[in-house]
C-alpha cells in the first residue's frame, strides 16, 4: 500500500537519526483493537437503525389502519344520518306522548377516536 511505504520511510528516518529508537509493538495492537471496536460499534448502530425503521414502519401501518377504520365509521355514520332524515326528532319531554327520538352522546369525540384506534389494533 502507498501509505505503508510512507510510514516505513518515516520509521527508517527516525531510527537513523536517533540511533535506535523503536516504537513499542503494543501501540500497533492498541490501534488495531480500537479500530475493531469502532467496527463493532458501527455494526451495532446499523442494527439499532434497522430496529428503528421496523418500529416506525409498524407505527405508520397502525396509523393507516386506524385512519381507514375511522373513514369506514364516518361513512357508516353518514349512511345512518341519511336513513334518519325521515325520523321526527324532538327534545326530551317536549312532546310527552309523541314518541320522539332522543339522541345522547355517550362518548366525547376523543374517546370515539380512541375506541376506533383500539379497534384497529385488535
Amino acid at each position: 500500500m502507498i501509505g505503508d511505504d510512507g510510514v516505513q520511510k518515516l520509521y527508517d528516518s527516525l531510527l537513523s537519526r536517533r540511533g535506535g529508537i523503536e516504537f513499542a509493538t503494543h501501540l500497533d495492537e492498541a490501534l488495531i483493537d480500537m479500530l475493531a471496536e469502532a467496527g463493532e460499534v458501527l455494526t451495532e448502530i446499523d442494527e439499532v437503525l434497522a430496529e428503528v425503521d421496523k418500529v416506525l414502519s409498524h407505527g405508520v401501518e397502525t396509523c393507516r389502519r386506524g385512519l381507514a377504520e375511522l373513514t369506514k365509521v364516518t361513512a357508516e355514520l353518514a349512511e345512518l344520518a341519511a336513513e334518519l332524515t325521515d325520523v321526527a326528532v324532538g327534545g326530551s319531554g317536549q312532546y310527552p306522548g309523541g314518541g320522539g327520538v332522543l339522541f345522547a352522546r355517550l362518548h366525547s369525540c376523543p374517546q370515539v377516536a380512541n375506541l376506533v384506534f383500539q379497534r384497529g389494533d385488535a
